[in-house]
């Protein structure tokens, strides 16, 4: 067996954990937040739509024990999973690097992203799932955001009225969001208007009022979908939703705290490098990047997705 020298790289670590696309808008990390586990093996709780809406009594009296919340969930386990890219310089190139040309770093760079448009891919399919969500629907021509007669107030009314745990965060495309700056009921929110003054397209802080969010996610990124050897099939990950949920920054796996979802995440993202002599005249240097994670939905109840937003496809 050969031995090809594994090793972790401190430098090319700390950088491709601090790696952000700038060519991209991508949301994952908003949308589903990171947060560490102690094991590959964790624990973790699900918790039903009412297990946060009952208060203990909590006097006590002047020798009484005090109640706890009695939290109800559901105690599960999970197991991390690995991803990881690899990428191959040959070392003639290595050795020829000049000052301000490194590409063991451009390939490590190159790692990187797959691995992070990979992730936005896993969230993305994630969030849109319809059995990830205790609340859905899926609109018809007449209630679509791009139906000027839609009736858009009453439909979000409805909508937040349905959730006991109200959300603060939502997901759109570009599509879905033009179509919602557009509509006369958002547009005649912004100008203060009821029954006139309701053309034009209002601002994107505008829709975020109207909907009651703190946050609305538009995710951008455009992947081919197409099978092997067949023609390009470009679409938007995100599809054509409305995808309206719960975020809580506090939350964890297993503190009680309520969210839709979130990530756990063991260790961080690491790079290593091996030389593998075999390739070439001069052998190559091999460049793995590579995470450990588990993406996952804490609270169905807290999420409600709303399909077929638009008749644009994405």
């Amino acid at each position: 067996m050969v031995d090809y020298n594994f090793e972790v790289s401190p430098t090319l670590t700390g950088m491709v954990i601090g790696y952000q696309n700038p060519t991209y808008n991508l949301i994952a990390d908003k949308v589903l937040p990171k947060v560490p586990v102690n094991g590959e093996l964790f624990k973790w709780k699900e918790y039903p739509e009412n297990a946060f809406l009952r208060v203990p009594d909590t006097e006590v009296g002047r020798e009484g024990a005090p109640k706890g919340l009695g939290l109800r969930f559901e105690k599960k386990t999970a197991e991390i999973n690995h991803y990881a890219t690899v990428e191959k310089v040959p070392m003639a190139d290595v050795n020829a690097a000049t000052d301000g040309d490194d590409p063991v770093k451009d390939h490590a760079i190159l790692a990187a992203n797959s691995l992070i448009l990979a992730r936005e891919k896993r969230v993305a399919d994630i969030m849109q799932n319809p059995d990830n969500f205790a609340h859905k629907e899926t609109l018809t021509s007449s209630d679509k955001f791009d139906n000027p007669d839609t009736n858009l107030t009453k439909m979000m009314a409805d909508i937040r009225s349905s959730m006991r745990v109200k959300p603060n965060c939502g997901i759109i495309s570009d599509a879905g969001l033009v179509a919602l700056q557009r509509h006369p009921d958002i547009v005649a929110s912004y100008n203060g208007s009821i029954n006139g003054n309701n053309r034009g397209e209002a601002p994107f802080e505008a829709v975020m009022r109207f909907l009651k969010l703190k946050e609305l996610f538009v995710g951008e990124l455009f992947l081919d979908f197409a099978k092997e050897g067949r023609g390009p099939d470009i679409k938007n990950i995100w599809g054509n939703n409305l995808i309206l949920f719960f975020k809580n920054p506090q939350a964890k796996p297993n503190n009680g705290e309520m969210t839709f979802g979130l990530t756990a995440e063991f260790e961080t993202r690491k790079a290593s490098t091996w030389d593998d002599p075999n390739p070439g005249a001069d052998g190559v240097k091999h460049i793995k990047v590579a995470e450990k994670l588990k993406e996952l939905v804490i609270a169905p109840s807290c999420g409600y997705l709303i399909q077929n937003i638009t008749d644009e496809a994405a």
